[in-house]
Order: structure tokens, then sequence, then C-alpha cells
């Protein structure tokens, strides 16, 4: 088993701006995924958000890869009231936007360490599957290294922190 020191400062640094369950979910996951992972976001400026929600309109070139606008509505990246990201980016290491099987299996780890510690995988929504129904096929819209923790699930026990 690898101990989640794999992940680069840079990483390290992102997901400390993320609510602790989930970056407790993450370093767990950095130990058992196949692979090395990279964390691309935690917490987001307002003016970050704008910046991503621009791409792809306004006749800015690239695809679309946000929704939020940060403003009018505001994104479960930025801070949460308490200087946290109720979400994460994250991917497999070395990034290849084009493998998306790396992403769904990283999702499937994610999934699975979630459920170990906190006994169900509702506490998480998945942008490669936003209606949680385990079907990726039905969305109009993937993210897939976008993870959120959902507003009001626990803590974890203290027997079973990291």
């Amino acid at each position: 088993m690898r101990p989640y020191v794999d992940f680069s400062k840079r990483s390290l640094s992102r997901l400390e701006t993320v609510v602790t369950p989930l970056r407790w979910v993450i370093l767990e996951v950095a130990n058992v995924c196949p692979f090395d992972l990279t964390v691309l976001e935690g917490i987001r400026s307002a003016e970050r958000q704008k910046e991503l929600y621009s791409k792809g309109r306004y006749g800015n070139p690239g695809p679309i890869v946000t929704h939020i606008d940060g403003v009018t509505n505001h994104s479960m990246h930025q801070d949460n009231g308490h200087g946290k990201s109720r979400a994460i980016d994250i991917a497999p290491w070395p990034l290849d936007w084009d493998n998306k099987l790396a992403f769904h299996v990283m999702a499937g780890v994610i999934f699975s360490v979630c459920t170990s510690m906190y006994g169900t995988r509702e506490n998480l929504r998945w942008g490669g599957d936003w209606n949680g129904n385990w079907d990726y096929r039905d969305q109009s819209f993937h993210d897939l290294p976008h993870f959120e923790w959902r507003e009001g699930t626990g803590e974890l026990p203290h027997s079973k922190r990291p």
C-alpha cells in the first residue's frame, strides 16, 4: 500500500482547502488507488469561478467546463462560510483527459472508500453521475474530476479517522 504522501506539495496544499470528511476520503483513496492522483482544484474564489464559467462562452475558446457562474449561483468549490470548499476536482496522474476509463475507475475507488469509511456513498456527488443513479450515460454534462461533499453529512467517528 502506497502512503498518501505520494501527493505533490501542490496537491496536498489544494487538498487542505476542502472540508475535512472529503479530505479524509481522498487521503485514503490515495492509499488504495491503482494509479497516482493529482488534485486539480479545491477552494475557488468567485473570480476563478467566473473565469471558468466564461470558457466556451462570450467568444472564448474551448468547451464549457461549468454551468455555475460563481456570482448568481455559488459553486461548491467556493468558501462554505468556514474557509473550506465542499468540492474537489481530482484526476488520475499523469493527466489524460481522453482516458475516461481511468476517471471511472478512480470514481469507483472513491465511492468504495467513502462507503467503507461512512457506511454509505450518499455523502458524495460525482460530476460523472450527477443524479446518482449509477448510469453515466444519462448525463448531459460530464465533469469527471468533480466530487462534492453533500451538505449536512456527518463527521467520521474517531475510531475510523485516518
